[in-house]
Parts: C-alpha cells; structure tokens; sequence
C-alpha cells in the first residue's frame, strides 16, 4: 500500500470532531493538530510533522542516521520498504462535502 494512500484511510477513518472554517471555494478543514507516525503494524509511534515525509520525521525522531552523511543513505534503504501509518485526533466531514468534486483538507 503506498503512503499517500495510508495517509487518505487514516484521514477518512478518523473521523470525528474538527470544526471546518469557510472560504471562498467552501470549507477548509485545519489539520494542525499532534501528528504521529509508526511502521504499520505497530505500536511504536513518533511525533510527525506533516506535512512532511516519513524520512524527515525518522530522522528528528532519531531514528536514522543523516541520509546526507557519508553512505548513511545506504543505511535508510529500507523505509520505502515499509509501510508507514500517520495519524492525529479526529475530525468530521458530512456527507455534503464529503460529496463536492473538491475537498481541501
């Protein structure tokens, strides 16, 4: 499964409480809330920052070497290997908007 698709089930199963502000092209819904991040599958999470990538928040977590170090990148190989789960508090969306051709999140 690809990351960006992990990121729109996390987003579309949790949902729950938001507040949507209006804009000119409708509702935006803020999502700068607390990220965190594991390997799916597991129960180790990180702080995230997103947006962002799973490589940058590995790396501020500690959790790898600098890819831009020496051969370091050769170490980090192994995260596209992986499957990545992102998550923050829940949000709502209604069926109204979830139903518009555009959905800015």
């Amino acid at each position: 499964m690809r990351f960006s698709t992990l990121i729109a089930l996390s987003i579309l199963s949790t949902l729950g409480a938001a507040q949507p502000m209006e804009n000119s092209t409708g509702h935006i819904f803020p999502l700068n809330a607390v990220w965190k991040f594991a390997e799916a599958d597991s129960s180790n999470w990180n702080l995230a920052a997103v947006p962002g990538c799973v490589h940058t928040d590995l790396l501020r977590n500690g959790l790898i070497p600098d890819p831009f170090s020496g051969t370091n990148e050769l170490h980090c190989q192994w995260i596209g290997e992986r499957d990545w789960v992102y998550e923050t508090e829940p949000f709502s969306i209604d069926e109204k908007t979830l139903r518009n051709d555009i959905v800015r999140i």
